[in-house]
């Protein structure tokens, strides 16, 4: 039987270093395409390049941004594992035209009881079943049976997934279910090598015949359920009968005269998120600012939001997004030219050393929908335990708040009387994600950025103090001097998110001229669909 911390290993375990390998040979940080309507079909853009080509192929075949992103979730489960499972959680932002309705779909994996030996609950599945249900067009054994082949016959190691081995190789090599698939002659597989999970495939192929309800109130969640208690841990089945994925409206975020969508794999960071877009628009408009002092505009904004749900979290236990005055209010005298000066601890916030653990995936079709999901383990790897004779990997419980784990967002940009919509992007990693999303969304939308260069410019993180901006290397020494000058302690960070992303300047359908764009720090893959 396996040890309690076998399932709940501590969430710093994971994280320490992060490689830096070579961008993936095909792969464009940027794709520019002017479409002819009758062949457009739309795009996908993933963190995993397969993810993106199952997703673009569904699109080719008549299914919607919908269908695409869940076909594109279930290959990220066999291709990605380090980051995307059956047994992991997260959150999309969906636009639709023909209802003109813009909404968060959130799936967070949660403990499955208060339990000390809980793992969490399966999310994904039922999150992504409930978007299907919603705005899906083709049958969902037809978006299952691509990752259900990926995974019985095959698909070679990608860069992506090789880089996250890496990162983990330590504790993988000790554990014999993941050293089956991830430890090849002796040594951790490479890109490249044949990557074959015969059980994973199976368990596809039972959810494609029986339904995603199997694994919940079916004979799947009692062999799981049993499963995970033989192995030391605790999944009652009580927990997967009653998990219910959340439909919220968008919840009243604006850029200018469009609407934005807003969804997170936690409710914490959702608000920190939430409360960064509202200080840099409503609070102080990001883009009016001179160039030079964005950076230090983004970082006090961000002091600002995590001091906000901090205070939340303390008065009451509960979070939520500023509203507009309160926005108004936090950022009123704030001055461009020195840092806060209150130099405490930030209980929400934690170094920019991420790692792997969570990735999205965006997508658009001609109708007009967009919809982009991010998706976590909650740690890389999840807990390193497969369950067994199912061959997906068991996430732990979430991370408390103020301790270091994958954050993922998903955002969408869209115009209610228009009915066009306009940018649509996640991010994925550490905290970093958080500013990552908001900085490229509004260098793209409202600075007018083109998008390529909005995903590649160098980031700056708010890190463990008021003072203290962890930086990119490449982050030019002027800027680096000029934040100095202005009181901030700066530190070199190794990992800043991973932005997936998509901008029809015109609107969509309207002016069917996308650019799609894949984080230049990763090794995914933007896919044209016509």
């Amino acid at each position: 039987m396996l040890s309690l911390t076998a399932w709940r290993r501590p969430i710093a375990a994971a994280m320490g270093l992060a490689c830096s390998l070579g961008v993936l040979a095909g792969c464009s940080g940027k794709e520019t395409t002017q479409f002819i309507a009758p062949d457009f079909v739309g795009g996908a853009v993933s963190g995993e390049p397969r993810a993106a080509l199952v997703a673009r192929d569904v699109l080719a075949a008549g299914g919607t941004a919908a269908d695409a992103a869940v076909a594109g979730y279930f290959a990220l489960s066999v291709t990605l594992p380090s980051s995307v499972g059956l047994g992991g959680g997260g959150a999309c932002a969906v636009y639709d035209r023909r209802a003109n309705v813009g909404e968060a779909l959130e799936f967070p994996a949660v403990a499955s009881g208060t339990e000390q030996n809980a793992v969490a609950i399966p999310a994904a599945p039922r999150g992504v079943f409930a978007l299907h249900a919603r705005y899906g067009r083709l049958p969902i054994d037809q978006l299952i049976l691509p990752a259900e082949r990926l995974a019985r016959f095959g698909e070679p190691v990608s860069r992506a997934l090789a880089e996250d081995v890496a990162f983990a190789g330590r504790a993988i090599a000790q554990i014999p279910d993941m050293r089956q698939n991830f430890v090849t002659q002796g040594r951790l597989v490479r890109e490249g090598d044949p990557l074959t999970q015969l059980d994973l495939g199976a368990t596809l192929g039972r959810l494609r015949q029986a339904g995603i309800g199997d694994l919940y109130t079916g004979r799947m969640a009692r062999e799981l359920s049993v499963a995970i208690e033989q192995s030391g841990g605790s999944l009652p089945p009580a927990a997967l009968q009653a998990y219910v994925p959340r439909w919220r409206p968008h919840g009243g975020l604006e850029l200018g005269v469009h609407k934005v969508v807003l969804a997170s794999t936690d409710s914490v960071n959702g608000a920190i998120a939430g409360s960064l877009w509202r200080l840099l628009t409503d609070g102080r408009s990001y883009a009016a600012a001179a160039p030079a002092d964005r950076p230090h505009l983004l970082a006090d904004a961000s002091l600002r939001a995590h001091r906000a749900v901090a205070d939340q979290i303390r008065a009451d236990g509960k979070v939520r997004p500023l509203g507009e005055e309160e926005a108004e209010a936090a950022m009123r005298g704030h001055d461009r030219s020195k840092a806060d000066g209150d130099t405490a601890e930030l209980p929400l916030s934690a170094p920019a050393h991420g790692g792997p653990g969570a990735a999205g995936i965006v997508t658009y079709d001609r109708a007009g929908q967009m919809v982009a999901c991010s998706f976590t383990m909650n740690t890389p790897f999840g807990t390193l335990r497969k369950v067994p004779g199912l061959g997906f990997i068991v996430a732990p419980p979430p991370a408390p708040a103020g301790q270091l784990g994958p954050v993922g967002h998903a955002l969408i940009v869209f115009n209610e009387n228009s009915k066009n919509v306009y940018f649509t992007g996640t991010g994925s990693g550490g905290f970093s994600a958080t500013s990552a999303l908001v900085r490229v969304t509004l260098d793209a939308v409202q600075a007018e950025m083109p998008l390529d260069q909005a995903v590649a410019v160098p980031r700056l993180h708010l890190g463990g103090t008021a003072h203290t901006l962890w930086y990119e290397k490449t982050l030019p020494e002027a800027v680096r001097a000029d934040l100095a000058a202005r009181g901030y302690r700066l530190e070199e960070g190794r990992h800043f998110g991973r932005v997936q992303a998509a901008h029809c300047p015109q609107g969509l359908p309207g002016n069917p001229q996308c650019i799609r764009a894949t984080d230049p720090r990763g090794y995914g893959l933007a896919a044209s669909g016509g």
